[in-house]
């Protein structure tokens, strides 16, 4: 591979799809309307297991809690504490979980003595427990999965510092079944620090299966996994007892004492891990084994392990030691390859690097093994007759800790395509064609030798460090909230929005908007209509919008949670202030006499008074806008929050009287005067004034009548009168002029 930077996502991208899809199972499968509830007793918590529905998020208090006995029979519920690593669950702990799709999430185990007792039993299926952690606490084991289960997960785990004097047990124990396979995962977790004398003592960190489930399979998958300094535990890291199992992407590192082990069943592969300063692999009671891709660094040196180790035994079995096959791995300065001597059978070795300084690479030769496209640089040790070239691979230390090939390495588009077929498990996502090398590259056309291709494209894999596994709050991979939400206060009936925003060592992550109706004791996943006082939309996103809310939502508290293949995380949760604005006081009805205009619209109590002619929308009346008989509608405004409007009906009486220019004879009177209207009154002028006599003379000019109604006088209408005097006509008489 070339020397490009390190991916920080240890894993494939089919692996994460397949996480995803069980993930979102999780999410979709359990009722929209689930709740959050906290409590702050374990008595109390499981009372709320007892009367949890599907989907419900049941919260621990941090703190610590002694003697806890839990029963989680409740299925899609998650049991947490508040804050991951906040609560200690000490003194003597049966915690057993029998209901499926549960997930138990961020609780410590760090002191206490259940003599030969399990800490965590898994009796139900689809169930992850992720975020916990086991130091120095007394137990035989700290993880049951149980058989006949399928499909549990242990994610994000830390088990260490198991005391030597701690009765004798695996701290985490895969049980099988002869019938169901239990696909189960152990993912992301650290092994670190185990005491005791080391050798066979059956203190393994993991163990799949025993020695009587050997024809059982369990295709459980062990990846991913930080291994550090577990030897003086027990000699066996990983004890495969089982069928079909697979074991990649881990990093073994600090422990010489101690091997991954096939130890019985056939059927096992591992392939994308690292073994530095650490012992390798052993295989003893167990055949059909495929282990390709593996890079071994100063592995079995000085110490009891090796490299590799055959160990050959069928005092139970008649058949071990059948078709094993290490097929495109990396050696580098390892301890011995012990082949096992006689008894092995059928075994390949093919396309594997070795290279050693001094001291003999192999051991303890078999007459079963066929050698095709191997190179060593240095001293066999063995006699090997055809498929082991003796050459300097040129492996350069690259920049991601180990030895890979440089671009005019001999080992380039070199590999031989004589070995068996790789076994492909059944329903398991892995790569039996060698599609990837160890660090996840392409291999291309003729395959290089060796665990490393050469390549200048992206890595997804590389030997792990402590911050690559295990619980957030140890420092393993996490979620952070880098955005939080900020409190909202808007005006009833208009919009506001919440954004967050997160980080995280793995990707991607979803969203899902909660809310709380009662100051954060429960919280619901929002829907668009979660609440009939406003809309919800981009609640799966960064940002949630609230369209149209009104005081019904007022104070209701508002948070986002982010989930991926680590776990969940919450931000914090803020509060919604809906401010409500009264209506202005006032009758309901308003009679004016007269022609009137908005300003006219008096007796009403309130600040910045707005009328309307609709009860919403529009725009305010110009004060001089013209009233007729009908509704108007007022708000006042307080704070920058508009009121809703307050309905006035509105009755105009006696309307001015209609009238037309009039012309009239001189010596007219205002009796002679014309208008349509009722009680007229004619006036000599627009406003104030006295009515005119009706024997008032008129003369051209513009006089102005009224009209009353209940008594109600109207305004003056301005009327035009022309004063026509006709001319002089001579006076005849009977003898002519």
């Amino acid at each position: 591979m070339k020397y490009n930077q390190p991916t920080k996502r240890i894993f494939s991208k089919r692996l994460f799809v397949l996480f995803s899809v069980f993930a979102m199972h999780l999410l979709t499968s359990v009722a929209v309307n689930a709740s959050t509830i906290t409590v702050t007793s374990v008595s109390d918590l499981q009372t709320a297991i007892n009367n949890a529905s599907a989907g419900d998020v049941l919260v621990l208090a941090n703190g610590t809690y002694l003697n806890n006995t839990l029963s989680i029979s409740k299925s899609n519920i998650t049991v947490k504490a508040a804050t991951s690593g906040g609560v200690f669950l000490n003194g003597t702990n049966d915690i057993n979980i029998s209901g499926n799709y549960v997930v138990f999430s961020g609780f410590q185990f760090t002191s206490g003595n259940i003599g030969t007792g399990t800490v965590l039993r898994i009796n139900g299926s689809y169930n992850v427990v992720t975020q916990l952690n086991f130091s120095d606490y007394y137990a035989s084991k700290y993880i049951q999965v149980n058989d006949g289960t399928q499909y549990n997960e242990i994610t994000f785990c830390n088990l260490e510092k198991k005391p030597a004097a701690a009765a004798i047990g695996c701290t985490i124990q895969i049980s099988t079944s002869p019938t169901v396979p239990g696909y189960h995962k152990i993912r992301y977790c650290s092994f670190q620090n185990y005491f005791g004398l080391g050798g066979d003592n059956g203190n393994e960190p993991i163990r799949i299966g025993l020695g009587a489930e050997r024809a059982n399979v369990s295709r459980t998958i062990v990846e991913n996994c930080y291994f550090n300094n577990t030897g003086f535990g027990d000699g066996e890291t990983v004890s495969v007892k089982s069928g079909e199992n697979l074991i990649r992407f881990c990093t073994f590192t600090n422990q010489q004492n101690a091997m991954l082990v096939f130890r019985n069943g056939d059927n096992n592969v591992a392939y994308g891990n690292f073994f530095i300063n650490a012992g390798g692999i052993r295989v003893k009671e167990a055949s059909n084994i495929y282990c390709y891709n593996n890079y071994f660094y100063n592995s079995g040196i000085g110490s009891t392990a090796d490299a590799v180790t055959f160990t050959y035994d069928n005092t139970t079995y008649p058949v071990v030691l059948n078709n094993v096959n290490f097929i495109h791995n990396t050696f580098v300065e390892c301890g011995n390859i012990d082949l096992g001597g006689t008894g092995a059978t059928n075994n390949t070795w093919a396309n594997n690097i070795f290279k050693k300084s001094s001291g003999s690479i192999f051991t303890n030769a078999n007459s079963g093994t066929t050698w095709a496209g191997n190179i060593r640089s240095g001293t066999s040790g063995i006699t090997i007759a055809t498929g082991m070239t003796s050459l300097d691979p040129l492996l350069t230390l690259n920049s991601e800790g180990f030895y890979g090939l440089p671009s005019n390495s001999p080992a380039i588009n070199a590999a031989s395509s004589s070995y068996p077929t790789i076994l492909d498990l059944t329903n398991i996502d892995d790569d039996p064609t060698l599609i990837s090398d160890i660090s996840g590259q392409a291999r291309v056309g003729v395959k290089d030798v060796g665990a490393d291709e050469y390549s200048i494209a992206t890595t997804s894999n590389r030997p792990l460090a402590v911050a690559d596994a295990g619980p957030n709050y140890l420092g393993g991979p996490s979620i952070v909230v880098s955005s939080q939400p900020i409190a909202s206060s808007i005006c009833s009936g208009s919009n506001t929005s919440f954004t967050v925003s997160s980080t995280s060592t793995m990707s991607p992550t979803t969203v899902q908007w909660q809310r709380s109706s009662n100051s954060g004791t429960t919280w619901t996943n929002i829907t668009a209509t979660l609440d009939a006082a406003t809309t919800y939309s981009g609640f799966t996103t960064e940002t949630l919008v609230l369209t149209g809310s009104s005081s019904t939502i007022n104070n209701y508290q508002y948070k986002a949670v982010f989930t991926n293949t680590i776990g969940s995380v919450d931000s914090n949760g803020v509060a919604l202030t809906v401010v409500t604005t009264a209506l202005p006081t006032g009758l309901a009805t308003k009679t004016i006499c007269g022609a009137a205009t908005v300003a006219s619209l008096t007796g009403y109590t309130g600040t910045a008074l707005q009328w309307y002619s609709a009860l919403t929308g529009g725009s305010a009346l110009a004060t001089t806008a013209d009233l007729t008989t009908r509704n108007y509608y007022v708000s006042q405004t307080l704070n920058g929050c508009e009121s809703t409007r307050k309905t006035v009906a509105v009755t105009v009486t006696s309307p001015a009287p209609v009238a037309s220019s009039l012309l009239l004879c001189s010596g007219s009177t205002v009796s002679n005067l014309t208008a349509t209207g009722t009680a007229l009154k004619w006036y000599a002028a627009a406003t104030l004034g006295s009515q005119l006599a009706s024997s008032t003379v008129l003369s051209t000019t513009t006089y102005y009548v009224s009209q009353t109604v209940s008594t109600c006088e109207s305004s003056r209408t301005a009327v035009s009168v022309v004063i026509y005097t006709p001319a002089s006509m001579p006076i005849l008489n009977a003898d002519g002029p």
